[in-house]
């Protein structure tokens, strides 16, 4: 539980915090955990807004979202299909509407976030679910608003970008979207490294060997 909860509000690995950042069935209610899951889903919009353009579709925040934890995984560039992200999403839109809406809706009232309908001849990045409504965000890209998004972050990330306190609001601009994405991608690459370890050990080096090589082949001979 501790371990859990660590990750969940810090993100020191983004492990568990990364696996509930996406659809889950919770089957034990626990306050305290309650509390932390909600904290990981505004930190996963808050980070997910740093790295996205002043306006964007909201399939892309689901997207960035849901790559969060693989962002840096070693195990993205061997083996694992390139689109596996966009694969997991968006067949899943609406549950991702209803998990995030009330983060969503906190950032917007803080005037961080706007949203208009989405147009019937916008395009959109991939194809989603036709009958579920979506819409397009503009976000406020202001200093003062990219810093209070900065405060808001898990202390993991904020120790990496060096985000102390809010007195540097008056004397540097705040982390830009490859800043924040290359801390993301920092604890993302440790945490994985560490598994895959753990892995080959645990089922022997020639099978680790022969599974990755598996995914290789299947990953190239895709037409996907």
């Amino acid at each position: 539980k501790e371990y859990m909860l660590e990750d969940l509000n810090t993100w020191s690995n983004l492990y568990t915090a990364g696996r509930l950042q996406k659809p889950v069935r919770v089957l034990k209610h626990n306050a305290e955990i309650e509390e932390a899951i909600k904290n990981n889903l505004e930190s996963a919009v808050r980070t997910s807004l740093l790295m996205l353009p002043e306006k964007f579709e909201e399939i892309d925040l689901y997207l960035n979202i849901a790559s969060l934890s693989y962002v840096g995984d070693p195990r993205m560039y061997f083996g694992e299909n390139p689109k596996k992200v966009v694969n997991l999403v968006t067949p899943i839109v609406p549950h991702y509407q209803q998990l995030y809406k009330s983060a969503v809706e906190s950032l917007s009232s803080s005037a961080h976030l706007t949203k208009v309908p989405q147009s019937d001849t916008s395009s959109s990045t991939t194809n989603c679910n036709k009958s579920t409504p979506t819409f397009t965000f503009e976000q406020n890209r202001s200093p003062s608003s990219r810093w209070d998004l900065c405060l808001g972050l898990p202390s993991t990330i904020r120790k990496i970008l060096a985000i102390k306190k809010r007195e540097q609001y008056l004397k540097s601009k705040p982390p830009n979207s490859n800043a924040v994405r290359t801390a993301v991608s920092s604890i993302v690459a440790r945490a994985a490294s560490m598994q895959t370890v753990k892995g080959l050990f645990t089922v022997g080096l020639v099978k680790g060997g022969s599974y990755l090589a598996a995914k290789l082949g299947k990953r190239f001979l895709s037409p996907n």
